[in-house]
């Protein structure tokens, strides 16, 4: 399928501007936007805005009371919504709410989430109403053949679903090389550290993503942080060198100098290997040598997805092991457990 013209424009205030004129063709009063006037009415109902008979206000990054910025306003003379809309990522609770707490009228005021990322099993989880891909194409469809505009924004948000579907089945693929080319989409990674983040306890907020200088993807979770030291923590990272994709645990001080550092590491190495030899599953990993001693990220256990660590394996096997290992962290007195 060719890309439309929103692929092309990837960026979040594109995706609101089309939502914004979606909406405000409730406004209009003659020729294809009034056409869209019935659909956009229906679908702000659904987002909780009742009261339109009067018109309605659309605004798109409006300043907060209390600083930042909301996507997109909807406002009738006795009702408000704020869109917080997300493209490629979820945000946490605490984001949300600190939105609701920015509110700059007393008028009713309510929050709902849009968002195309990978939502099925976060949303649960947030306090805003969740409008995501299947929600929005419900309400185009409806509308399909009413404007061309809206139609292209429909064809890209099917684009988008066929595209999810795939990256949800190569991930769980029992195929290894299905499960890399989904890992070098950076919403594959996320969604296969996002099964992994169940498996450990964590939630999705701790997923963080970015790329490399090649441009390559990379994805990780924090889940525990040193007592004393409060710029050291350690993580998981799935990435890819040289050898392929891999997963990692690895530590972040900046703080200790070069002994205490080494010690500390090769403790955690010590820790997590014996959590792996009592899970007695047999994944292959080691404890690279971290030759720039200087750096402040750095490897505790490396496991490259080859022989007996397919992403499957791994994924199935890491969970138990890690709960073993955060048992024996908690035990040292010198880290605490991120907890959801």
């Amino acid at each position: 399928m060719p890309e439309t013209l929103f692929n092309r424009a990837p960026s979040e205030m594109s995706h609101s501007a089309f939502w914004a004129w979606f909406f405000d063709s409730l406004n209009a009063t003659s020729g294809k936007r009034a056409a869209l006037a019935q659909h956009a009415k229906k679908a702000l109902n659904e987002l909780g805005l009742q009261n339109t008979g009067a018109g309605i206000t659309v605004r798109t990054e409006v300043k907060a009371r209390k600083g930042g910025r909301y996507d997109i306003t909807i406002e009738s003379d006795s009702e408000k919504i704020i869109i917080e809309n997300k493209i490629k990522s979820t945000p946490s609770n605490k984001q949300l709410q600190s939105y609701s707490n920015h509110s700059n009228n007393s008028t009713a005021t309510s929050g709902v989430l849009f968002s195309l990322a990978f939502d099925q099993d976060v949303r649960a989880d947030l306090s805003w109403p969740y409008f995501g891909l299947d929600e929005m194409i419900v309400w185009l469809e409806q509308a399909e053949g009413t404007h061309d505009i809206s139609d292209e924004y429909l064809a890209f948000l099917k684009r988008e679903r066929d595209f999810r579907d795939w990256i949800s089945s190569a991930i769980n693929s029992n195929d290894a090389n299905e499960t890399y080319k989904a890992f070098k989409e950076p919403s594959g990674q996320w969604l296969w550290m996002h099964q992994l983040c169940k498996g450990i306890g964590q939630d999705a907020s701790q997923i963080v993503r970015g790329t490399n200088n090649s441009g390559a993807p990379w994805t990780q979770i924090h889940f525990a942080d040193a007592i004393s030291a409060p710029k050291d923590c350690l993580f998981y990272r799935l990435d890819h060198d040289r050898n392929g994709y891999y997963l990692a645990i690895r530590q972040y001080n900046s703080q200790d100098h070069t002994a205490k550092r080494d010690g500390r590491l090769e403790h955690l190495s010590s820790l997590w290997k014996e959590a792996a030899e009592e899970e007695n599953i047999p994944l292959t990993y080691k404890s690279p040598r971290n030759r720039r001693k200087n750096q402040n990220e750095r490897t505790v256990i490396h496991l490259s997805f080859k022989d007996n660590n397919g992403p499957k394996a791994v994924l199935q096997a890491v969970p138990g092991i890690h709960k073993k290992f955060i048992r024996k962290l908690l035990n040292t007195g010198q880290y605490t457990v991120r907890i959801p």
